[in-house]
């Protein structure tokens, strides 16, 4: 079938403007040659060609710019249309385990939409550079741009065809890659070595930094505690160290290092762990005695500040109690050691074996105090001895005499009897009496009665005769 003669109809711009960042050239005067039917029958399409390079800065990938876009149209098309409205898309994909991924953080899309005249047939139409796609800040990854060209139908505005380019290129010694690769992260912390200093709430890291691609800085969790810098060089350090203080006493609290490119501070390693539990010293305990009647009842108690101890309790020097505590802890006892007695308790507090993570030993702290118990109270006691039958005023052959007992006087003491039969009165005679057993002169006779004796205030156990 021959085509028309096509009309000659100059192009010119109709409408250059931008739109978030993204120029777009609209060209007017299109043509459609021949019969439309015939014209969206042709089939053809477009050469693509072009180039991009990974941007970077201080040697860290930021970008993938497509320095040129150029399109040519092929013959086929060129006797179908006079000019064809194509667009460029330019889309960042990022390696992940499972394969290529859209990245679509913001700016990961750039698009481009322009006219291509018939002229353009033997000679590449420049569409210009697409504006750079951003990276993400990522390391450890490689990177492309998908480059892909859609020409649409004059007639209905259709996509008609369309071709996939992946661009993108970097080098490595002597090889040459399709895709950009981020550059490489720090390689991170090392060694790291969490320990408690014995000082209460506080634990010693110690550290080496290994190497990155230009200077880095480190980075702590909860905090670098007194770290003189968190600066180190691209060639790292080894044994920095710093004390972390702010802690809980037998809390296990862990910390984190990693180590990031000081003018990329989102660039960094993983992060290290290590976990330390901080103690301090051993507290002194507290100890209590309270002496009564023949005993001397003790009670002691104490913290561990984080570690485990061991609690010993003594009796003038003769251990009688030993046990472990984790934390505070309460003990308490009697001992009974007769009266007048006096007696020194201790409580001695000892550290227990040193681990990896609380390597320093620690002194041990104890208390101790003396008590002593009361003297023996003052006792009357009261029975029968002899025979007073014949008495005045005694005939039967129950009368005998009042023996009487007295202990823990200080003295000699005036007791005086008393019973308790109606048809009798009390004795009016006292007698002045010692420690020990007497028969002083008192005699009774009267079988079921009680008799007592009250010596310097303190009275006897009621006697049945």
């Amino acid at each position: 079938m021959n085509f028309p003669v096509p009309l000659r109809v100059p192009l010119r711009p109709s409408c250059l403007r931008l739109l978030a960042g993204v120029l777009v050239i609209l060209l007017s005067g299109l043509l459609v040659t021949g019969p439309p039917a015939r014209a969206e029958s042709v089939t053809g399409g477009y050469a693509f060609g072009t180039t991009a390079t990974c941007a970077t800065a201080q040697g860290v990938l930021v970008g993938v710019r497509s320095p040129a876009v150029s399109v040519r149209m092929r013959s086929a098309w060129a006797r179908a249309y006079k000019a064809q409205r194509v667009r460029v898309t330019a889309r960042l994909q990022g390696r992940t385990p499972a394969g290529w991924a859209n990245v679509t953080t913001s700016g990961a899309v750039r698009t481009r939409a322009v006219l291509v005249p018939r002229s353009y047939v033997t000679r590449s139409y420049r569409l210009g550079a697409l504006p750079a796609l951003t990276v993400p800040p990522l390391f450890r990854d490689d990177y492309r741009a998908v480059m892909r060209l859609q020409w649409y139908s004059p007639r209905t505005g259709r996509v008609e065809g369309a071709v996939t380019k992946v661009v993108g290129r970097y080098l490595t010694g002597a090889v040459t890659s399709t895709t950009c690769r981020a550059a490489s992260g720090p390689s991170g912390i090392g060694q790291l070595s969490a320990v408690g200093t014995a000082a209460s709430g506080q634990v010693k890291v110690t550290f080496t930094v290994g190497s990155a691609p230009m200077a880095q800085q480190v980075q702590c969790r909860p905090s670098c505690g007194n770290l003189a810098s968190t600066d180190a060089s691209a060639e790292g350090h080894s044994g920095r160290t710093y004390t972390l203080g702010g802690l809980s006493d037998g809390q296990p609290s862990v910390v984190d290092l990693r180590s990031c490119l000081a003018a990329h501070p989102t660039i960094c390693s993983t992060w290290t762990s290590d976990a330390a539990t901080p103690y301090g010293a051993i507290p002194t305990p507290t100890l209590s005695l309270n002496a009564s009647g023949q005993c001397i009842q003790w009670a002691a108690s104490g913290g561990v500040a984080g570690k485990q101890v061991t609690v010993v309790v003594r009796l003038d020097g003769a251990q009688i109690e030993s046990s472990t505590a984790s934390a505070a802890f309460a003990r308490s006892g009697v001992q009974c050691v007769g009266y007048s007695q006096t007696r020194t308790i201790s409580v001695s507090v000892y550290d227990s074996s040193v681990t990896s993570e609380q390597p320093v030993p620690r002194s041990a702290a104890s208390a101790s105090t003396s008590a002593t118990t009361p003297a023996a109270p003052a006792k009357v006691t009261v029975g029968k001895t002899g025979n007073a039958q014949g008495m005045p005023g005694c005939f039967s052959a129950s009368c005998a005499y009042l023996q009487v007992t007295l202990e823990n006087f200080s003295g000699p003491v005036t007791c005086s009897a008393h019973q308790n039969n109606p048809n009798e009165t009390d004795w009016t005679n006292t007698y002045n009496l010692g420690n020990g057993v007497s028969k002083p002169g008192w005699y009774y006779g009267w079988p079921g009665s009680q008799v007592w004796v009250v010596c310097g205030g303190v009275e006897s156990n009621h006697f049945t005769w």
